[in-house]
């Protein structure tokens, strides 16, 4: 049992991420048919839309904090051309397709540096959480199989 938990310990140590290389996506320009960046509580949903069609473009969680989505509020506006790279090889959501870049002919809104930095740090802290549960597994087990001495009748 001890040596199945290290091996999972190593592996998960060892992983790292397939960073997302420009050759791995799919860029179109597309005219903007408006936008919504919604938060409650701690759930955020942003999603872009284009005029043509039915794409729809949605902004991943773990990209958020990299995302500049004041300066795209304040500049975009619906009609304004948008270059948006898609992963070939990703699954669509329903209609949605990931954004991993985003930019204008003026500035770029979502790079594709930082979204497979934003990628790493969500690895790190998946990793650190599967250790902690398996530290909390092994304690948790062998608590559990020490035999306690029975309870004595007073």
């Amino acid at each position: 049992m001890l040596a199945l938990i290290g091996g999972l310990v190593i592996y998960m140590l060892s992983y790292k991420v397939k960073e997302t290389k420009s050759t791995d996506l799919n860029c179109q320009t597309i005219i903007v048919g408006g936008y919504l960046f919604q938060t409650k509580g701690k759930m955020k949903n942003y999603r872009i839309w284009a005029t043509a069609g039915t794409d729809t473009f949605w902004i991943k969680a773990d990209f958020i904090p990299v995302f500049k989505w004041q300066a795209f509020a304040n500049s975009i506006e619906k009609g304004d051309s948008l270059s948006v790279c898609v992963p070939i090889d990703h699954p669509f959501l329903g209609n949605y397709k990931l954004a991993y870049t985003l930019s204008d002919a003026k500035r770029e809104y979502l790079s594709l540096g930082e979204v497979n930095q934003q990628e790493r740090k969500s690895n790190i802290w998946m990793i650190m959480g599967g250790i902690a549960t398996l530290v909390v597994l092994i304690f948790g087990f062998r608590f559990h199989t020490q035999k306690r001495p029975p309870k004595r009748a007073l």
